[in-house]
Order: C-alpha cells, then sequence, then structure tokens
C-alpha cells in the first residue's frame, strides 16, 4: 500500500504504550472528547501520563465542562493507567523525572509534546530522556525558538 504523506502511514505499534503527553489544553480536549484516549486505554492497553504547568483542578476549570463531561473527565483520570502531574510543582516534576517508581514501566514509548508552540523544543529536550529510543511527537505550529535553546 503507497502512504503519499507522513500522516497515513501508522507506524509500528507498541504492545502497551506508556505514553507521555505534555500539555493539557485545547488539543487535549478535542482528543478526550471524540474519544482518542479512552481508545488507548481500551484497545491497546495505554498507559497515559499527562502533565501540565497547571494543577488537575485549574485544568477542569478552564475548560468549563458540562456536569455530564465533567463526570466523564473525573472518572477517566479515576482509571489506573491514567496519571496527571501538575510540572510547575517541583515535588511533583522531580517525581515525573526520577521517582517512576510507582510506574509500570520507568521509560515511555511516546512523549507528545503539546504545550505552548515557543516550548516546543525545550520540552522535548527535557523530557527526551524519559524515552530512550521512544517516539517524540510535537504538535504544529512548531515553534524553533533556536535562540533560546541555545
Amino acid at each position: 500500500m503507497a502512504h503519499d504523506t507522513l500522516a497515513q502511514y501508522p507506524g509500528e505499534s507498541k504492545p502497551n504504550p506508556n505514553i507521555l503527553w505534555i500539555g493539557a489544553g485545547n488539543f487535549w480536549l478535542r482528543l478526550f472528547r471524540v474519544g482518542t484516549f479512552t481508545a488507548l486505554l481500551q484497545r491497546h492497553g495505554a498507559s497515559l501520563t499527562f502533565a501540565d504547568v497547571n494543577t488537575f483542578e485549574q485544568i477542569i476549570d478552564r475548560f468549563r465542562f458540562s456536569a455530564e463531561e465533567r463526570v466523564k473527565v473525573l472518572e477517566f483520570f479515576q482509571h489506573p493507567n491514567v496519571k496527571y502531574s501538575n510540572i510547575a510543582n517541583p515535588a511533583e516534576r522531580q517525581n515525573l523525572l526520577y521517582n517512576r517508581v510507582d510506574s509500570k514501566d520507568r521509560v515511555f514509548t511516546h512523549i507528545y509534546i503539546a504545550n505552548w508552540p515557543e516550548q516546543h523544543i525545550l520540552s522535548a529536550m527535557r523530557w527526551t530522556s524519559l524515552a530512550p529510543g521512544g517516539v517524540i511527537i510535537i504538535t504544529k505550529p512548531l515553534d524553533l525558538n533556536i535562540p533560546q535553546v541555545q
């Protein structure tokens, strides 16, 4: 089967992927609403760790969910394979970076960078050590911010 674009190529499937998702903004919300994360849990046995610079409560409040949707979000985050980390909190950031003893697998198979574009490269550099040999995906638009990286 020929693939005209990279987006049409499914890549190599990893059994039971362990995914770190950086940034819980509007893109996260869209994927949550269409069931992407639930499908990863149910069909692929994924473990999902979401990290953002806000507390979980701030994320919930930001989107002003309906009562029904709020229940769905709270239930989703009760799943044993789903975790949330406020990386603005030094202790939580340190736990994510260094103290992952409670994780089934200490390394991530995928890291998805979905925070502010001007933070993409810095975030990839900061978190890449958690996915040795894994896949790092960065959302568009990509802001290389070369002066800041240098």
